[in-house]
């Protein structure tokens, strides 16, 4: 099962960067996946911010956490290497427009999975990024197998 999400996010990715309004290219996709018990994840309030959502927080039977990072070229990171506090154009770009795709990806996901028979949710504050403490608050993707009660391999 980790193979098949693993691919549907990849997949994604690379489908989503074709479309003619999108102008970014991203990198190869890492995705991980957690214990949503885990005690690191359960210390996340604490690590990050008393308001950080926990797995628990989105779906009381959370079980496993699905990470991801899609990441910018090489080609794209140059851009970015002049210093000073504003960022090249293209960087900037990129940022909405990967943004954006997260949105679009979190959908995706919780979609296949449900046609899967998982139960699965985003926190709301996934996509929410405090500028006070420069951290997003949120979490990814959790899900639970409804009908048969198996972890993931």
């Amino acid at each position: 099962m980790k193979e098949k999400i693993t691919k549907l996010i990849k997949n994604f990715v690379k489908e989503y960067e074709k479309q003619d309004n999108i102008s970014t290219k991203w990198g190869e996709p890492l995705v991980g996946f957690a214990d949503a018990n885990d005690p690191y994840i359960l210390n996340f309030k604490e690590l990050i911010t008393p308001t950080h959502k926990l797995p628990m927080d989105v779906l009381s039977d959370a079980s496993i956490v699905i990470a991801y990072f899609v990441p910018f070229t090489k080609e794209l990171a140059r851009t970015n290497g002049t210093p000073g506090d504003i960022s090249s154009p293209e960087w900037a770009l990129a940022y909405e427009e990967t943004n954006a795709m997260f949105v679009n990806l979190n959908e995706y996901i919780i979609s296949e999975l449900r046609k899967l028979g998982y139960h699965a949710d985003i926190s709301p504050e996934a996509s929410t990024f405090d500028q006070k403490i420069l951290k997003t608050i949120g979490l990814i993707v959790i899900l639970q197998k409804l009908l048969i009660l198996e972890p993931l391999v």
